[in-house]
């Protein structure tokens, strides 16, 4: 409302104007409104004019940009752009806001030691007039630096093994249909190489976690070595890796690659100061010869690697289609494994020892059978690496020790006194429950310590002394006997059998048969013999098959003796009844 004064004559008028300023209060309110949010949005906002020269900035696209708005305004946006001079770029910018309107692109910035790179999300758009004439340019900035990062992460993790940094499973997968693809077309022959990497005895029960790993990383660049640039290497997981090889000229030159790959292996491991020997076992499948997918090709591939795991363990062969048959029984033993836990169809059975001076029975070796509805018996060599794989070794090994302890409990309430020996796996000997649950299965079963053997390894022995001294002490101090098993067989010294409180040492079955095949056999056991009763320890010898491997034995004074010539392995209820007869005596010399 506007008032006014005025004399008309002698008499005072007064004008009132009124004016509505309803809009132009609202208009206000919104340029306030759009003020506070274009200062205030975390989405960064360039106002540029005509002339292609920045009028306005907010805080949140000079954060993004990394440069203050005194240095932006009234300049043109040059730095959009990672090349300030790059004339297509801005080009495509003013060209598309004239013409279209709208404008989008992706842009990296290299930025320096104080920015770092970053990556913006730019949306341009032409404002016009209500005749239609452009008289600004708005420009949106996003940094989406982060989120490509997160989704770089997330493919990475989802393409790529996490400790060597090579394809996994899913990508090798992809590159190989990939490949499929091309080949069919062009005619072209694909090797398929499945590697399995085995660290023996002495690296599976010796080496700790971060080891492994090592091993693991040491495998990689060997590998990579062996290959050329354009083959894929991948690890499928644990031990196993794949190789992808296009363009085959000839199925032979895989098994070039292949010796290849077998050399690089020649050297061993150095690990935490000590070498470890590590093997390749290969299985080769080429298409389209051995598959015409990438399932096919990859299961025969593997059905050849397992044949070589199995027979040579260090080599390499090609696709037999003869391999089917075995690798569709170790899937079926996969499979039914599950059942066997949950049925407790593990049993054991239990081999004879006895006293080559007097023949007497004087313990048995606990061992561990499986018996299926479907499969029947199955043997140790075919499902005891079954369960390894699937980790169920611990669980079972304390069941093992139960079902020893029970029986030797049933045969001492007879009166049969006999030693009971058992199996132990690196594993159980270091976990931290593995004294008490035994002193506990001792209570509950009322077994007596003092007929108890267990059984290690001296690959067990190697890694971390003092721990498995410490494990095998708290052993003796139960009164339970220990028994050095396979003693022989690579990393034998006297220096551990005197370290270690073991009563006995097993010579490995590998030394009885080579003992009647040459004079040096027969040498090499009297040897190991002499050697271990200089140091007051005992001799069982294992595997005895044959009277002549009984002559030569007994010859060296070996003091016991278990195998198939004196008793193969029995069930219970069977060792009972040998227990129960005065008159068994298991070799006809005594």
């Amino acid at each position: 409302i506007t008032a006014n004064q005025f004399l008309h004559g002698s008499e005072r008028l007064v004008t009132n104007i009124i004016r509505d300023i309803s809009d132009r209060r609202q208009n206000e309110e919104k340029f306030r409104l759009a003020a506070t949010v274009f200062e205030h949005m975390t989405q960064g906002v360039l106002v540029c004019d005509v002339s292609h020269r920045v009028t306005a900035v907010n805080p949140a696209f000079s954060r993004i940009v990394k440069l203050d708005a005194e240095n932006i305004l009234g300049m043109p946006p040059l730095f959009l752009a990672p090349d300030p001079g790059d004339g297509e770029f801005f080009a495509s910018l003013w060209g598309e806001l004239n013409m279209v309107g709208q404008w989008d692109r992706d842009v990296w910035h290299g930025g320096d030691d104080n920015t770092g790179s970053f990556t913006l999300r730019l949306h341009g758009t032409a404002v016009r007039d209500d005749r239609g004439t452009i008289h600004h340019y708005v420009i949106m900035a996003t940094d989406i630096s982060e989120p490509l990062r997160e989704h770089e992460r997330i493919r990475y993790e989802t393409n790529f093994d996490a400790l060597t940094g090579l394809p996994n499973r899913a990508l090798f997968l992809d590159r190989l249909s990939q490949a499929l693809a091309g080949a069919s077309r062009g005619q072209n022959r694909i090797g398929v190489m499945f590697i399995h990497i085995d660290a023996g005895q002495a690296g599976n029960n010796t080496l700790d976690q971060d080891e492994i790993n090592q091993v693991y990383r040491i495998t990689t660049g060997r590998l990579s070595r062996s290959f050329r640039p354009y083959d894929t290497v991948a690890r499928l997981g644990g031990d196993e890796f794949a190789v992808i090889m296009p363009n085959l000229e000839e199925p032979r030159y895989a098994s070039v690659v292949a010796t290849r790959v077998v050399d690089a292996f020649s050297p061993p491991f150095v690990i935490s100061g000590s070498e470890i020997p590590v093997t390749t076992s290969i299985g080769i499948a080429v298409y389209p010869d051995d598959g015409p997918d990438v399932g096919t090709l990859l299961n025969n591939a593997k059905s050849a690697m397992d044949q070589t795991r199995q027979e040579d363990r260090a080599g390499f062969r090609y696709y037999d289609e003869g391999l089917d048959r075995e690798a569709r029984n170790r899937l079926k033993i996969w499979y039914k494994l599950e059942e066997a836990f949950a049925e407790d169809e593990f049993s054991l059975y239990y081999q004879p020892r006895v006293d080559l001076l007097t023949g007497c029975f004087t313990g048995v070796e606990s061992l561990l059978r499986w018996s299926n509805k479907e499969l029947g018996p199955v043997r140790p060599c075919d499902f005891i690496p079954a369960i390894e794989e699937a980790g169920r070794m611990d669980a079972l090994g304390e069941r093992i020790i139960e079902m020893a302890c029970r029986q030797l409990a049933v045969w001492n309430r007879a009166g049969n006194m006999v030693r009971m020996s058992i199996n132990l796996s690196n594993r159980q000997l270091r976990h931290p429950g593995f004294i008490p649950n035994l002193r506990q299965t001792l209570a509950r079963t009322g077994a007596d310590p003092r007929q108890i053997e267990m059984e290690i390894t001296e690959a067990m022995l190697l890694h971390d002394a003092e721990a498995c001294i410490a494990s095998l002490s708290a052993l003796r101090e139960l009164d339970i006997r220990l028994i050095l098993d396979e003693f022989g067989t690579g990393y034998s010294s006297l220096s551990n059998l005197h370290r270690f409180p073991v009563q006995a040492v097993k010579i490995d079955r590998y030394f009885i048969t080579e003992s009647v095949r040459a004079s040096d056999g027969v040498n090499l056991v009297r040897a190991i013999i002499e050697m271990t009763h200089c140091l007051g320890r005992k001799v069982v010898a294992m595997g005895l098959e044959t009277q002549a491997q009984l002559d030569v034995l007994m010859r060296c004074g070996c003091d016991e003796a278990q195998g198939n010539l004196i008793s193969p392995a029995l069930p219970g209820d069977e060792v009972t009844e040998i227990l129960n007869s005065e008159s068994w005596r298991p070799l006809k010399t005594y």
